[in-house]
């Protein structure tokens, strides 16, 4: 298949996003949209799609380390029923389970990561939600 893929890490203050490359084999961190409210979020994501050419979603669902839901679980849901309204691609939920563990140890071990750096975090995090759903 080919087609460049979107990664979503939804967060009540900031939302990550990252690209993969046309042919599926890169995923980059693209930026951290600071989420003001659902729609305006909808709106830029819209955008992004549009002027990347992407043709599917990755939108990481939060669950617990057991795999039930977490208390952002429902948020997230609603945010994916909101953002199918916005765009005419397919959206896909995907478990994000300790991605952005692995995302701050990736950034550690490159030098780029300080606490202070959440957005940094945020986009990395979409990205390795993004790589897991292609690999998977």
């Amino acid at each position: 298949m080919k087609g460049r893929l979107m990664g979503v890490d939804y967060g009540l203050k900031r939302v990550g996003i990252a690209l993969s490359d046309e042919l599926r084999i890169t995923v980059t961190p693209l930026q951290t949209i600071q989420r003001r409210g659902d729609k305006q979020v909808c709106r830029e994501i819209r955008e992004l799609v549009a002027v990347h050419g992407v043709v599917e979603i990755v939108v990481g669902l939060p669950l617990e380390s057991d795999g039930q839901d977490s208390g952002l679980t429902k948020t997230v849901d609603d945010f994916v029923t909101r953002l199918r309204n916005y765009v005419s691609i397919p959206v896909t939920l995907f478990d994000e389970r300790f991605t952005s563990i692995e995302a701050e140890e990736l950034l550690r071990e490159s030098g780029r990561y300080t606490k202070k750096d959440k957005d940094l975090l945020d986009a990395a995090a979409a990205a390795v939600i993004l790589r897991w759903y292609l690999e998977g």
